[in-house]
């Protein structure tokens, strides 16, 4: 899933001022150009950025979520935990029912071959039926669903160009997690 913030400091001063305050210089030491990366499970420090993803408005052990008030919150590490970033959950509940319901993930391998890509997709294809927000947001503090940000900047003085990326990602053996059924199936050729 790759909804952009709906709140905190990236929404409300826009990407190239939060790359600023919170970004870092790349580290291939590409001139003119800030990124914002690194891996952020819950209530963790990222080890890129020391900045930590936390739930708000949702409790676990009740099976209960705020949804007008709830969200997912990447907190900087200053002494008022500025909120650096957020994803509402109203927003997020809309994107992941709308593209989760009925999921098929098919594994594939790429390989670069005389300067091209080639792919191979495996006939073994998993599917995924019946989720929840509420599984989501359990995966989120299990530490099994995961912010991974792509964010940059480049030419920042002269003509700045931006890529925006904020992903949440899952490892391929914790996708169950997020089904009521999960099954493989093999397609024979």
């Amino acid at each position: 899933m790759t909804p952009e913030p709906t709140g905190g400091y990236y929404r409300e001063a826009g990407v190239i001022p939060f790359l600023q305050s919170y970004g870092y210089p790349a580290q291939d030491g590409t001139p003119d150009r800030l990124n914002f990366g690194g891996t952020y499970y819950m209530d963790t420090p990222a080890s890129a950025t020391g900045y930590t993803l936390t739930l708000a408005g949702f409790d676990p052990v009740r099976n209960k979520f705020d949804v007008q008030n709830g969200g997912l919150l990447l907190k900087a590490t200053d002494e008022a935990e500025t909120v650096i970033a957020s994803w509402g959950f109203a927003t997020l509940l809309t994107h992941w029912n709308r593209k989760h319901a009925k999921t098929v993930y098919v594994p594939s391998e790429r390989r670069t071959h005389e300067g091209n890509y080639q792919y191979r997709y495996s006939p073994h294809l998993f599917l995924g039926q019946g989720t929840s927000f509420f599984r989501f947001l359990r995966a989120f503090h299990e530490g099994k669903v995961f912010y991974d940000p792509g964010i940059k900047v480049e030419n920042l003085s002269v003509r700045p160009r931006t890529k925006r990326r904020s992903q949440f990602r899952i490892k391929a053996k914790d996708l169950a997690v997020l089904y009521d059924v999960w099954e493989e199936v093999t397609l024979s050729v």
